[in-house]
Parts: structure tokens; sequence; C-alpha cells
């Protein structure tokens, strides 16, 4: 092999081992985001729950002491 055509291999092989590592970054920090919004969803979730549980219990008790 020629100088340049080393010089190539090598160059190719580093594109695609810095693709890989960019994919990789890419990958993990969507999963993260995604982790983030569902943790989110469930506190709200969680929340309006609550709340929906809180009125049902104060109407319930309006209904007995009537």
């Amino acid at each position: 092999m020629t100088v340049l055509q080393l010089a190539l291999v090598i160059g190719a092989g580093i594109a695609v081992w810095l693709l890989a590592v960019v994919l990789i970054v890419v990958w993990v920090m969507g999963m993260s985001r995604n982790t983030a919004v569902d943790e989110e969803k469930f506190r709200r979730d969680l929340q309006r729950d609550t709340a929906r549980a809180a009125r049902k219990a104060a109407e319930k008790a309006d209904r007995t002491s009537a």
C-alpha cells in the first residue's frame, strides 16, 4: 500500500469511528430526554389522580353529612 492509500484507510476508519460515537451520544441523549418526559408525565398524572381522589372524598363527605 502506498502512503496515500494508508492515509485514506486510516482516515476512513477514524471517520467511521467518529460517526459511531456521535450516533451513540445522540441516541443516549434522546433516551434521557424521553425518560425526563415520562417522569414529568408521571408526576402530572399522579397529581391529577390525587386531586381527583381528594374531590371524590370531599363529595362523599358532603353527601354523608347532608
